[in-house]
């Protein structure tokens, strides 16, 4: 199917991170400490043709090396985690694998400090990993909003599982608000809080109008997603109709390219309404806020859009790797 794609534009600079070059390799040996590929080729196949390290660099400008290395990681977990989770609704039996850990990810978030079992799966020991090392550098306050931002994305992604598994129909309604919290980016974005060490007011940070400054830099990139990823899926996988254009082609029998134009406007609008809300959110802005906004939430949307058009995960930059990624499903026999 011919598709028309589009150039997503964004009115933010893309500012890549000094340490682009230094973070993948440490990377890299993170994901085989803990047994998260299956093989040599399929990890270098990953680190080739994905560009996380850039994807990271792209949406964290002004962290230090440490720091990005460890936005690193979660990156890199959050997209092996999306591989195995997006499988789901193609096997029972996988999809009671990945359901069945949600409730160990649930533990490591309420106990900063699990050690994971001797055979837990990788997943969760690898999030166990993750989570202490990022806890290690937040205030209560921070930490307590990783955790709701954490919690909502699970329950999200249970809510999608159940909707995949039965057919269920949904609308934008439904799927806008769901979409944005199993994708994880308010989670990541709460994640950068932390590791770009932002001293922000608790009055600031729980104001409302910043809240939907931060929902609305997280909803844009999952409305580019839609945009960029479309045709991969329709091509490659089973559509499950958890995309605008999906959504847009099932309930109004549009054709692929007019719900994928309407997509792109949903894009854009979101970029308005960001505008238009930062505007507002400066006018009362503290020192650090205002550094979060221009080194972490403006970046989110520019370095993410930057990074579709780069990486061969959806085809749009270099060729569709369209192979097949096998994770490992096995537990490893490590603790922290």
């Amino acid at each position: 199917m011919d598709l028309r794609m589009p150039e997503l534009r964004t009115p933010f600079p893309v500012v890549v991170n000094e340490h682009v070059d230094r973070i993948d390799g440490p990377t890299r040996d993170w994901v085989q400490r803990w047994g998260l590929l299956n093989t040599a080729e399929q990890a270098g196949r990953y680190y080739e043709r994905l560009m996380c390290g850039y994807a990271s660099a792209a949406t964290n400008p002004e962290l230090g090396y440490a720091e990005l290395r460890l936005a690193n990681d979660w990156n890199m977990w959050l997209f092996l985690q999306d591989d195995f989770w997006g499988g789901y609704p193609e096997s029972e039996e996988l999809e009671a694998t990945a359901l069945g850990l949600l409730p160990r990810l649930v533990s490591v978030i309420k106990r900063t400090g699990l050690t994971p079992n001797s055979g837990e799966h990788g997943l969760v020991a690898s999030f166990a990993d993750l989570w202490h090392r990022t806890a290690s550098l937040a205030s209560a306050d921070q930490l307590g909003r990783l955790r709701e931002a954490a919690y909502s994305t699970l329950m999200a992604i249970l809510w999608e599982a159940q909707v995949a598994r039965v057919s269920h129909p949904i609308d934008l309604s439904q799927y806008r608000p769901m979409r944005v919290l199993s994708a994880f980016p308010v989670f990541v974005l709460r994640l950068e809080e932390i590791l770009g060490g932002y001293g922000i007011p608790v009055t600031q940070i729980r104001d409302h109008r910043v809240e939907r400054l931060v929902w609305l830099s997280a909803a844009t990139t999952c409305w580019l997603n839609d945009v960029i990823s479309y045709p991969k899926e329709i091509m490659t996988e089973r559509s499950n109709g958890f995309s605008i254009p999906e959504i847009l082609r099932r309930q109004s029998g549009s054709s692929p390219q007019q719900a994928l134009d309407a997509a792109e406007a949903a894009f854009y609008q979101s970029i308005e309404d960001y505008q238009r809300q930062e505007e507002e959110v400066l006018a009362f802005a503290d020192p650090e806020l205002r550094r979060y906004i221009g080194s972490a939430t403006r970046p989110f949307i520019s370095g993410w859009t930057d990074w579709a058009y780069r990486t061969a995960r959806y085809g749009v930059g270099m060729p569709l790797d369209a192979a097949p990624l096998s994770l490992s499903t096995t537990a490893v026999d490590r603790g922290l």
